[in-house]
């Protein structure tokens, strides 16, 4: 096996479990709506109706997010290894590229999490539904967050496994 076929290989295994926690992230989202959708309906107090807004939007966020996710890298598995044998170029030239801009994003949005977060801190201390809007958003930025330190984590493996691609692609 090449250096660009092991590589190749590692970035499809990559890809495979950026495509498992997509599917968790969507499952998440879903069970995220479904909590919202009980608070609304079951648990009608005012602290539980609270609670019930973040964790509508924020669970429809990560649904949506996860089934995007889970499309874009099942393309991605399917597209590599034929862009690769192809157009090598394209590599270094779009998908490293790409795939810092990723990081970068995922980055900032760790901050967006934290200044949530505290948000979601300051509003427990207030009472009825926005104490259940703090809780809320505590509970799901802290999903967030937990999520997209992990995604950074992946794309940065994605991204130093593209440079080397790319290394061995124009070599």
């Amino acid at each position: 096996m090449t250096e660009q076929e092991r590589l190749v290989a590692e970035l499809l295994e990559i890809a495979s479990r950026d495509q498992r926690w997509a599917l968790v992230m969507a499952g998440c989202g879903a069970l995220a709506v479904v909590a919202s959708v009980a608070c609304f309906l079951i648990w009608p107090t005012s602290l539980a109706r609270g609670a019930g807004w973040p964790l509508l939007l924020l669970g429809a966020v990560f649904l949506t997010s996860g089934l995007v996710s889970v499309r874009r890298v099942s393309l991605h598995r399917t597209r590599l290894p034929e862009l690769v044998r192809e157009a090598p170029h394209v590599v270094g030239a779009v998908l490293v590229p790409e795939a810092e801009a990723a990081q970068l994003t995922l980055s900032m949005l760790r901050w967006v999490d934290g200044g949530l977060g505290l948000l979601g801190l300051v509003l427990l201390t207030r009472p009825g539904r926005l104490r259940g809007a703090g809780l809320g958003l505590v509970l799901t930025t802290a999903l967030a967050f937990a999520f997209d330190v992990l995604e950074l984590e992946r794309t940065t493996l994605r991204r130093d496994a593209l440079v080397q691609l790319a290394a061995t692609s124009s070599g």
